[in-house]
């Protein structure tokens, strides 16, 4: 009868389950975006340098990310094959949308998007031939749930002494308007403990079209609250932009780079600049808007600094240790202990002592190698630019189903519902 219940409860689940429903429903069975690579030319002259585009078609709803995703998600990246003698510029990224999720905010774009690229062409190139421009692309696509996907790409241009204009080129004009503009005019940034503010005079707009709204898209994705309120200041056509630090940020920043979007009375503009920062020296407290309008007007770089944690590799061993020992209270953990200190009694009784305490310690070892081992994996991955955690996998519908199901199968094993066989049990004996 159990074993009855155990097959009716897993194909109710499979096909009344919200997840289940989620993956049928909403996930398509194609690609969610459909890429390519676009010329602007429709050729390639010898020693030249040409623009190409990763365009993305997106279906409705669903939305990819800029350089900076903001609170979740991963950048769009792209990596070339290029032929000997090519190079590629870094990835032009237009100036994204802002996407809120709850209390999340990230930074992307939807419908569709095109993220250009300049190349530059060997001078030995022979007119006449055809180059093929590969690239591997890779992005996030989410809605409710998200999807890793990417593409293998390829590009072939023809090499001919006098390239025109591509049947893409209005679209790459159109794309320019929304790449922001390099900045030249006097560009601050304060940090204090409580916010970063940035300073902009004289703002890149007529006077008669002050803008209405603004926004600051960091290029670093641990320097400011992305959800929270960024407040807009205009005195004439200097404009300052205050917004809330990242709380979690403690390290010494010496470079603020980002765009910084306005909206006015007939349009948008966007404008890109970079700022470099004195080393801090001390925290600086937090300060009034008027003490941090004087300073901005007192020096283009004034000295940042920023709370420093004060907490050493013992005291981080020890709070680590605390917050294990406290996991260990927990209802899916605690009941565990009991069982594996019974086990230990009764081991202690028929084994030499010197053996168990082996044991324990292998044991030890191989979890501390473990989680060594996946902390050297997902740093690695950071410091090559990814954005990237643990327990992305949990975004995924189906890995989530799966794990109820494991954790079902193992509740109905437990009661006796089902029996292992002693095969199976036994698996592996052999090499003990």
């Amino acid at each position: 009868m159990l074993r009855k219940s155990f097959v009716f409860f897993v194909l109710f689940f499979l096909f009344t389950s919200p997840i289940f429903a989620q993956v049928q429903t909403d996930v398509p069975d194609g690609p969610i975006v459909k890429a390519q690579l676009i010329a602007e030319t429709d050729g390639i002259a010898p020693g030249a340098e040409f623009t190409v585009a990763l365009r993305q078609e997106i279906l409705p709803e669903w939305h990819t990310y800029w350089k900076n995703p903001g609170d979740t998600g991963l950048a769009t990246t792209l990596n070339w094959q290029l032929p000997p003698g090519f190079t590629a510029s870094e990835l032009m990224f237009p100036t994204p949308h802002r996407q809120r999720t709850g209390d999340l905010m990230n930074f992307g774009y939807s419908d569709s998007v095109m993220i250009l690229a300049t190349l530059t062409a060997p001078k030995d190139l022979k007119i006449g031939d055809t180059i093929d421009l590969k690239a591997q692309a890779s992005w996030l696509v989410c809605k409710e749930t998200c999807i890793p996907e990417s593409a293998s790409l390829l590009l072939s241009l023809p090499v001919i002494e006098k390239p025109g204009t591509g049947p893409w080129a209005s679209a790459f004009t159109a794309t320019r308007d929304h790449l922001p503009q390099a900045y030249t005019g006097k560009t601050n940034v304060t940090i204090n403990a409580e916010n970063v503010v940035l300073t902009i005079d004289p703002l890149p707009l007529t006077a008669d079209l002050m803008p209405e709204e603004a926004f600051f898209y960091p290029h670093d994705g641990l320097l400011i609250q992305h959800n929270a309120l960024q407040v807009l200041d205009l005195d004439g056509r200097r404009a300052v932009i205050t917004i809330p630090k990242n709380k979690t940020r403690t390290d010494a920043i010496s470079e603020v780079t980002g765009d910084v979007w306005f909206r006015h009375a007939s349009g948008e503009k966007s404008m890109a600049f970079a700022v470099k920062l004195a080393t801090p020296v001390a925290v600086v407290a937090p300060q009034s808007e008027s003490d941090l309008k004087k300073n901005a007007e007192d020096t283009v770089n004034p000295v940042t600094t920023l709370p420093v944690s004060e907490m050493g590799f013992f005291s981080a061993l020890m709070a680590a240790i605390f917050g294990g020992l406290l996991l260990n209270l927990m209802p899916c953990v605690f009941p565990v202990l009991s069982l594996k200190a019974l086990g230990l009694v009764q081991k202690s009784h028929h084994e030499d002592r010197t053996h168990v305490v082996k044991g324990g310690l292998a044991y030890l070892a191989g979890v501390i190698a473990t989680f060594s081992a996946l902390a050297v994996f997902l740093i690695t991955l950071k410091s090559l630019g990814q954005h990237i955690g643990w327990g992305i996998q949990l975004q995924s519908p189906v890995f989530v189903a799966a794990v109820a199901l494991v954790l079902f199968f193992i509740g109905y094993v437990l009661i006796g519902a089902i029996t292992i066989g002693g095969n199976i049990v036994g698996v592996g004996s052999k090499w003990t």
